[in-house]
């Protein structure tokens, strides 16, 4: 609705002139046209949405957002050189048997979390933007913690989430769809501002690029907040759910921790490159050894 509105503005600020004027002799036949459209734009934005996500996140070879890469490189090394200090201070407080002081605990604890939510955590997965990183955060998030891939595992893992819990899922993702849409529709209207001024040659209504670029800015910040939001949930449909995949796969449970990241990795390496001799082995269920009247 926000783009076609906009684009009507602009229109009328261009052109002085717009197809649907409202007038009260087409009230009802020009609503039920801006009606449709936006019902059009919405169908539209919904079946893009994915790859809408992804230019966000810096996928494709031709995204322009690829560039900041280096910057987002720059930022994560900059946080582990950080993170790094902070260890080497605390290492040396600990055989020193000194106290840790308390601005510098509160400061790497800040630190961790937010490389944790804000970051993967290799450098060669960083991706050239904020959204595609906080995504990536918790994407890998259940290798490092137990050994089992994310994305390969969470098609896997929402055959067994409960269906309340699978809502707050698909609630939280839709904010992050929202947020994304809204964005892109803030550049788009910043583009075509920025075109049709150079085409006409007209410089008008200055006020209409820096709305569209607030637009703009303020929903990739906030579509990055609810990815962080989204992360969490995910996260923790792992730390919860993972015990019912298990079972439902057949699996042994695991004693140790050791044991267990084995069992993921295997089962991930086994999905991901279709490799059934590196599959773990299924439990055997025990052999009854009653007997039934059908049996006499």
């Amino acid at each position: 609705m926000f783009l076609i509105a906009g684009n009507l503005e602009l229109l009328w600020r261009f052109f002085n002139h717009v197809p649907l004027f409202l007038s009260k002799d087409k009230l009802f036949a020009d609503a039920t046209v801006f009606a449709v459209l936006t019902w059009f734009g919405g169908i539209l934005l919904l079946v893009c949405n994915l790859g809408i996500l992804q230019f966000f996140e810096g996928y494709g070879r031709l995204n322009p957002m690829r560039a900041c890469r280096r910057l987002q490189v720059r930022r994560f090394k900059k946080l582990q050189r950080e993170m790094d200090e902070l260890d080497a201070e605390l290492d040396c407080c600990t055989e020193g048997g000194q106290e840790f002081p308390s601005t510098s605990r509160l400061r790497r604890n800040r630190l961790i979390r937010y490389a944790a939510e804000r970051f993967p955590d290799q450098e060669s997965s960083v991706l050239p933007t904020s959204i595609g990183n906080a995504m990536r955060a918790f994407e890998v998030y259940p290798r490092v913690m137990y050994g089992l891939e994310g994305i390969q595992g969470w098609t896997r893992l929402i055959a067994v989430i409960p269906k309340e819990y699978s809502k707050l899922l698909d609630e939280a993702k839709t904010q992050v769809d929202l947020c994304a849409n809204a964005c892109l529709i803030g550049v788009l209207l910043g583009l075509e501002y920025v075109f049709l001024t150079v085409y006409y040659r007209r410089f008008i209504e200055v006020w209409f690029p820096v709305i569209a670029l607030g637009l703009a800015v303020l929903a990739f910040e906030l579509c990055r907040d609810a990815t962080i939001q989204w992360g969490e949930l995910v996260k923790s449909s792992f730390d919860v759910f993972r015990g019912d995949l298990r079972r439902k796969l057949g699996f042994s449970a695991p004693v140790t921790k050791s044991e267990e990241r084995e069992l993921w990795t295997a089962f991930s390496q086994a999905i991901i490159f279709r490799m059934p001799d590196v599959m773990p082995e299924k439990h055997k269920r025990p052999v009854s050894t009653h007997r039934t009247s059908r049996d006499m």
